[in-house]
């Protein structure tokens, strides 16, 4: 890791499904400038354009449609990202421009591996937990079978592929202040690399 002259130090935020990634980019956006991918497609859906994209794609811009016709068939996944990711990192480009005098700017990004974008970004930090809690808390969070949690699991990357890539790995099996006490001294050591 090198000084980052003249621009932000950029830190890609990553991890699975119900691994805690949003509890730690929530700890973040406390103390620096973060942004949300998962927040600017939210935005997307609020845009006619992109809702009509989506109809003429899948004949539905429905949330759980498009989840069922995921389910249903492996190559509507593949559609739907190579439709939203372009537009996505348009907009993470255009935003970290708009905040180019930060010193650190974190990039919330839960498919970062699965896209490849990892060399993208100065490092990242992979919010990890073993497979039994994220089954656990996916189940609690989103009302699911065992049968339903493991599906949506199947779409992403497993767990130990991303921590062969992470430059930093936070293991969030325990409580919310041990994962906030590890995102402070991780943090912390990427600070020490940048002076």
């Amino acid at each position: 890791m090198t000084n980052v002259k003249n621009r932000p130090y950029l830190i890609a935020l990553t991890g699975g499904i119900a691994s805690g990634k949003s509890t730690a980019s929530h700890y973040l956006a406390k103390n620096y400038y973060l942004i949300d991918s998962d927040q600017i497609v939210a935005n997307f859906y609020e845009n006619p354009d992109f809702l009509s994209l989506l109809d003429r794609e899948f004949a539905t811009h429905d949330k759980i449609a498009l989840r069922n016709l995921i389910f249903k068939q492996h190559d509507n996944l593949v559609k739907l990202n190579s439709l939203v990711h372009p537009l996505v990192k348009k907009e993470i480009e255009k935003l970290i421009v708009l905040h180019n005098s930060e010193k650190i700017i974190i990039i919330d990004i839960p498919l970062l591996f699965e896209i490849g974008w990892e060399n993208n970004f100065d490092c990242n930090i992979l919010i990890s937990c073993s497979l039994n809690k994220q089954l656990t808390r996916l189940m609690q969070r989103n009302n699911l079978s065992l049968a339903e949690a493991t599906r949506w699991l199947a779409l992403q990357k497993p767990m130990k592929e991303k921590r062969k890539v992470a430059d930093y790995i936070i293991h969030n099996n325990y409580s919310p202040a041990y994962l906030e006490h590890r995102l402070d001294t991780t943090i912390a050591d990427i600070f020490k690399n940048l002076i």
